[in-house]
């Protein structure tokens, strides 16, 4: 799908994660890797830390710190807003949904619209796409979106712990509104459902849990299967396809862009890409090495960690660019110019 939205500003984006961090080197040892092989495995993927929630908290706990801030900088009340988008794969219940657990502690309206999506490392951007299509209809003036995962070592991983040595907590929101001025929106989303099993938590839903005999007991979670070879296939084939179309479809070139902040997988993934795009590695920046890869938050999280080293924001249009499980791919288009980011918040 490829759509283009007026009149649709992204007023203010927030990031946030919890204050504790892994140090990947440590963790590396304790796999018992190689002292070769671990400093190849942080060359390669640039992860030096990981940053993960304190337990219990989850995702949610996650919107209750950054929401209230985020609100008080752009001066709305939270019964200003018309509809609260909540994307993630971390969600505290399978029921209820987690915007109906969050809207009294975020002081949201009876009358808000609440719409809940699953999505994995495109979550953010199409979270953008459902709020422009609802402030384009015409049925809302305000949105707020919500996406994160808790994704960071868990100990459940069983045949790849390297897995996590990847993966950090985070979440990102956003403010959306109407206004007649503002430069508008141009996305680019395409679905491979073909290729679900690159990335499958086999054991984690209904798929798994009725297969068994009642009697069987303990049901075995064994975290999250990536098939990274396949995976990378797919982010240099239809990740470089997308960003082109969506530049094509906007007229512009990639000189035009300030910016490409692009789901951060891995330093290499995304110096392959950058250079399939004919984007500089300065315009396709990794800016996760302290962080992780933070699954749907990590485009609005390194927006909120790393805005003062990114100057050019100011000056040209920047391009959202993400992929991942779906298999889907999800590109936007955005002015950031007039868009308040403020610097990442950390939860102890």
């Amino acid at each position: 799908m490829l759509r283009r939205f007026d009149g649709v500003s992204v007023d203010g984006i927030i990031g946030a994660s919890g204050t504790e961090l892994i140090d990947i080197a440590l963790m590396c040892e304790r796999l018992g890797y190689e002292p070769q092989k671990t400093r190849r495995f942080i060359k390669s993927l640039g992860f030096e830390q990981v940053r993960l929630l304190r337990r219990p908290q989850t995702v949610s706990d996650l919107a209750q710190a950054a929401v209230p801030p985020l609100l008080e900088a752009l001066k709305l009340e939270p019964d200003s807003l018309d509809a609260f988008i909540f994307v993630t794969q971390s969600q505290d219940y399978i029921v209820p949904a987690p915007t109906y657990c969050l809207q009294q502690p975020l002081g949201l309206s009876e009358e808000v619209l609440m719409l809940d999506l699953v999505q994995g490392c495109t979550g953010f951007v199409y979270g953008l796409f459902y709020a422009a299509t609802l402030l384009c209809s015409g049925v809302c003036n305000k949105v707020l979106v919500c996406a994160g995962d808790t994704s960071g070592y868990d100990g459940r991983q069983k045949g790849q712990e390297a897995n996590d040595l990847l993966f950090g907590d985070g979440l990102g929101a956003a403010v959306l509104s109407r206004r007649p001025d503002a430069a508008g929106l141009w996305f680019s989303l395409q679905s491979h459902g073909a290729l679900h099993d690159v990335i499958i938590e086999p054991n984690g839903r209904s798929k798994y849990k009725r297969s068994l005999d009642y009697d069987q007991g303990h049901i075995e979670d064994t975290g999250t299967f990536i098939d990274g070879p396949r995976l990378a296939d797919y982010v240099l084939n239809s990740g470089k396809a997308d960003v082109l179309r969506l530049l094509e479809a906007a007229g512009l070139k990639s000189t035009a862009l300030s910016y490409c902040i692009a789901h951060q997988a891995n330093k290499t993934l995304l110096k392959a890409l950058a250079g399939l795009c004919a984007l500089t590695p300065e315009q396709m920046p990794f800016l996760a090495a302290h962080t992780g890869n933070t699954s749907s938050a990590s485009i609005p999280l390194s927006l909120s960690e790393s805005s003062q080293s990114l100057p050019k924001l100011k000056e040209a249009p920047a391009l959202l660019c993400s992929f991942g499980v779906g298999m889907a791919v999800a590109s936007a288009l955005v002015d950031l110019r007039r868009t308040l980011i403020l610097p990442a918040l950390y939860l102890d």
